[in-house]
Order: C-alpha cells, then sequence, then structure tokens
C-alpha cells in the first residue's frame, strides 16, 4: 500500500490469496486512484469476491500469454481483433 500511494501505478495485477492475508484492500485502493487493474488466480469462478469487485476481469491459472493479453485489453478498452468486447 505505501508503494502505491508513493508512486502510483500505470495498471496491476492482483492475486487474490496473499498468504495470510488478501488482495482486496489492495484493489480497492487502486479503484480509488483509477488504476486499472485485474485479479489473477487459481481460484477462478469459486473465489469469494466482493461486490465491488465482482464485475472485475480475472484470469485463471495456468496464465497463457493470451488470456493475460485478453485481460490487458479488457481492463484498457482495448478490441482485439476478432473479439467482441
Amino acid at each position: 500500500m505505501d508503494a502505491i500511494d508513493r508512486e502510483k501505478p500505470s495498471v496491476a495485477v492482483l492475486d487474490i490469496n496473499l498468504g495470510d492475508a488478501n488482495g482486496f484492500p489492495v484493489a480497492d485502493r487502486l479503484a480509488q486512484l483509477g488504476v486499472p487493474f485485474f485479479f489473477a488466480s487459481g481460484y477462478g469462478e469459486q473465489a469469494q469476491m466482493p461486490s465491488d469487485h465482482r464485475s472485475r476481469k480475472m484470469v485463471q491459472k495456468p496464465y497463457t500469454v493470451e488470456n493475460l493479453a485478453r485481460a490487458f485489453a479488457t481492463v484498457f478498452g482495448i478490441k482485439n481483433e476478432g473479439q467482441s468486447t
């Protein structure tokens, strides 16, 4: 959180499970700052998402270049060729 407040990131990829904590407070702060982000997790659809983040893009393991690229395109509002967004 201190790093976010020192220098606002241009984009972020957040894991949900951070060991003894979760990434939702970080997600809340990024949302307040208007930083585009998405979640990357092994939980997928089983993740217990807070209502504020249920509509966020989620990339599920195993991560591929293609699914990460689609997620980045989504958070930046970019249409991929052949994809309707």
